[in-house]
Order: C-alpha cells, then structure tokens, then sequence
C-alpha cells in the first residue's frame, strides 16, 4: 500500500481506521483495536498485513497508511 491509496478507501473504513492504535514490534507495527490484534509491515515502500483481507484495502493497512501520512 501506498500512502495516496488511503484517499481510495470508503468513508466508512477509513473511520474505522482512525480508531485503531498502532504499537512498534520487532516485527512492524501491532495495529489494536479491532477484534483482533494483526501485524503490519513494510518492505520498502510497501505495506503488508497478515489479516485475512489481504486481497483488499484492510483497515489495518489504511490506519498505518493514514498515521505515516
């Protein structure tokens, strides 16, 4: 994910994104919030979860893409 696509999420998760927190790890970034703890990292300029909507714009991925905006 690139910072600009969280410009191409809906309205609706993009609210739900600004609720989360974000913790550093050693692995990435913890994203809480939601029913379950997910890690988020990047490898370059690329973002990566490891939730099950990894297919799409997840929520975690927008609230780390909106927090490094």
């Amino acid at each position: 994910m690139h910072h600009g696509t969280a410009q191409l999420a809906d309205p609706a998760r993009r609210a739900r994104a600004r609720l989360l927190m974000m913790t550093p790890t050693a692995q990435g970034l913890m994203v809480t919030g939601g029913s379950e703890a997910r890690i988020v990292t990047r490898h370059g300029d690329v973002l990566y979860c490891d939730c099950p909507d990894g297919v799409q714009l997840c929520k975690h991925l927008l609230a780390v893409g909106l927090h490094l905006a």
